[in-house]
């Protein structure tokens, strides 16, 4: 599968974990020090640059920010933080009096900010040896490392491309929870792997782990670490699943190109609302399917009557936009896009309404990867929506929203044009069903990618690593 979630790569990690427990190779010191950077370059990562402890943090905030603040000296500074003297201290080991006096003669760069010294992270990083670990490298302890370092990559990505990553304090909580959970695992397993003389840091992050489990209130999950994707199509299908990830990805960056144009094809919104009907329609076929193939549905997912309303609501925009045009035709790479993901939607359909329903063949349809790649679809119609809600009232402010005469109420001034079935340009008393019906579609397509990820989540939400806090098992 192609396309995953910063949630499956931490299940992914749960599994790694099992098999670093199981494991008899001995662990060097170089590859626990690529670990312990992984993780404080994770648990940064999933509070947040710039965080610091305020008066108005929630009880969840404010205890992912302290076992932030309490990690043991770390290897490397998170990359692109800024740091007080006394913060830089803490992570060079030196004193906040020494750090602030370098400061001053220029030996480190600072920065002043509000009056207040602030120091790069890259003016602190003495261990620039400590790298990731690499995918080729099949040591469990390495494996892990790279499972969890893929995980902070996604939400690192997230953030950067859309502003914002995990939201929710408690959501944060129980992913650091879960991620102390499993260094602590490792943190065990090295003492017993690595040599002697080499067994203080390990030791010192255990037990920081089990201090930092114990304090976070990781008793809630984290749906949000679902919703962030990373997805890279394979160039060729090799079977269904391979055609539908293939399909949506090409069609929603075509759209997506087409939509960045002055003045987009009202063609393509029409079909941009037409394609997202149809993979809804797909969408409640492949949960229906998973459901009777054993997969269940869990509360709060999306019903069919739910799905069929935001359906419908699209199919109203569709035709409200069809007496509307602004003249300009989709493009072509477009059209073979659209064509090629409407075509394997259609096949998708066919196989989950037309098998049996308890048994899909092996290898003609995963349906769980199919649902992730539609709620990833959905995730990026969405998006294609959020523009789309803003171009009826734009292109009528611009004049460039044209309908034909014979269409709309006559008046004096259209007399002529009604008569020789010619365009005129649209006014806003014309087009209002047209504003409200997009801004109705694009609102209720908001609820569908989060529940759908819920299904998806539905199967391995449960970490497998429990107990290590509080004197419980290993796993």
């Amino acid at each position: 599968m192609s396309t995953t979630t910063a949630a499956m790569l931490l299940l992914s990690a749960d599994r790694l974990a099992r098999e670093l427990h199981a494991s008899t190779e001995p662990v060097s010191l170089t590859q626990w020090e690529i670990f312990d950077n992984t993780v404080f370059r994770c648990l940064h990562t999933l509070v947040g640059p710039g965080r610091r402890l305020s008066g108005h943090d929630s009880a969840a905030g404010s205890a992912a920010v302290r076992a932030l603040q309490e990690y043991p000296t770390p290897l490397r500074p998170a990359p692109g933080e800024v740091y007080s003297p006394r913060e830089a201290a803490r992570l060079t080991g030196s004193t906040a009096y020494r750090v602030t006096r370098d400061a001053v003669a220029d030996r480190i760069h600072a920065e002043r900010v509000d009056r207040a010294l602030r120091i790069p992270a890259e003016e602190l990083d003495h261990r620039p040896d400590v790298t990731p670990a690499v995918s080729t490298d099949r040591h469990p302890l390495s494996r892990l490392s790279v499972a969890i370092g893929g995980m902070t990559d996604v939400v690192a990505s997230h953030r950067a491309t859309r502003g914002a990553a995990l939201t929710d304090d408690s959501q944060i909580a129980a992913a650091m929870g879960h991620v102390l959970s499993l260094t602590a695992v490792a943190a065990r397993h090295t003492l017993r792997r690595v040599a002697i003389a080499e067994a203080d840091r390990p030791l010192l992050i255990a037990q920081y782990a089990q201090r930092a489990v114990d304090a976070l209130d990781a008793r809630s999950g984290y749906p949000q670490l679902w919703t962030m994707t990373s997805t890279n199509p394979p160039l060729t299908a090799k079977n269904l699943n391979d055609r539908l990830e293939i399909g949506l990805r090409a069609w929603s960056a075509a759209a997506a190109r087409h939509m960045q144009h002055p003045v987009p094809s009202t063609d393509l919104i029409r079909n941009i609302a037409n394609q997202g009907t149809h993979i809804l329609a797909v969408t409640d076929a492949v949960i229906a399917a998973r459901q009777f193939g054993g997969g269940g549905v869990p509360y709060g997912s999306p019903s069919g009557r739910a799905l069929r309303e935001v359906a419908t609501s699209l199919r109203e925009a569709e035709t409200a936009w069809a007496p509307f045009t602004t003249a300009m035709p989709p493009s072509h790479d477009y059209v073979t896009a659209s064509r090629a993901a409407f075509s394997a939607l259609n096949d998708i359909a066919s196989v989950v309404r037309t098998a049996d329903r308890s048994h899909i063949p092996v290898g003609e349809l995963d349906r769980d990867r199919a649902l992730l790649d539609l709620a990833v679809g959905t995730h990026d119609l969405v998006s294609l929506l959020s523009v789309v809600e803003r171009l009826p009232q734009r292109l009528l402010d611009s004049g460039l929203l044209f309908v034909r005469a014979r269409t709309i109420a006559p008046r004096a001034d259209i007399l002529e044009a009604r008569s020789r079935g010619q365009l005129v340009v649209a006014r806003a008393q014309e087009a209002i069903n047209l504003v409200s019906s997009t801004y109705v579609a694009a609102a209720l397509a908001r609820t569908v990618p989060d529940a759908l990820f819920s299904v998806v989540a539905e199967r391995g939400s449960r970490p497998l690593v429990e107990g290590v806090a509080r004197g419980g098992p290993l796993l």
